[in-house]
């Protein structure tokens, strides 16, 4: 285990279901929430002698982390390491997902592959480094950071999003199983918000935007054939 090695101590692992979201306070003072459905490997205590602060993340969460110049905080995101001294940032890097996404709200972060230092990323706030997984590529764009944030306010948007990436946030979000019989409407695109509704009214409003007619059981949602 890569962690384990680089710290040499007891490694505590917090797992967050669905329809959750969890904060942790490490024991240097950085606070950390993990979204739905994200795990996260930390040691019990960070030790002053060890070149730097080490978790391993799976999933998506948002780090704001205690300044320490001489010990960098290092985030290591299946292909990707991320390394800050103090900073607030987002990382989203869902196994499903096509990207891993870093996205910087104040300080500095340095992005790169596990296996390639070399190939690295240092971005400024309001900009997002994005590792595709298939390109093993690492781009940086400027992005509304709230956008990527908002998940810690139990909001969630969707920008031009496909619907059958969109079904797998709401999986996540709402702790709900999704079959969807409509293929018709997978590469769908949606844009809008949605603030602490229920199920049912955001499918009520999916439903007028794609046109599908679906059935609601308890948690299980069957999108209906057209």
């Amino acid at each position: 285990d890569r962690l384990e090695e680089e710290i040499g101590a007891t490694i505590n692992k917090i797992e967050v279901p669905k329809g959750r979201i969890f904060r942790l306070v490490l024991s240097d003072s950085t606070i950390v929430w993990l979204n739905a459905e994200s795990k996260l490997s930390y040691p019990s205590k960070f030790v002053s002698s060890d070149k730097n602060r080490s978790v391993q993340l799976e999933g998506e969460a948002f780090f704001d982390v205690s300044h320490n110049k001489n010990q960098p905080f290092v985030v290591n995101a299946e292909n990707l390491k991320i390394k800050v001294l103090g900073t607030r940032f987002n990382i989203s890097s869902y196994p499903k997902e096509e990207q891993i996404k870093t996205t910087l709200i104040d300080g500095s972060v340095q992005v790169s592959e596990q296996d390639n230092a070399l190939d690295s990323l240092v971005i400024t706030p309001s900009f997002q480094a994005a590792f595709d997984k298939t390109e093993k590529t690492l781009t940086s764009k400027e992005v509304d950071t709230y956008l990527d944030t908002a998940w810690i306010q139990k909001k969630i948007i969707f920008i031009d999003t496909p619907f059958e990436i969109l079904i797998d946030k709401i999986e996540r979000t709402y702790n709900v199983e999704i079959k969807n019989y409509n293929s018709s409407i997978n590469k769908e695109r949606f844009t809008g918000e949605f603030d602490t509704e229920d199920i049912t009214t955001i499918f009520k409003a999916l439903s007028r935007s794609l046109y599908f007619e679906y059935e609601i059981d308890d948690n299980n949602i069957t999108i209906l054939k057209p």
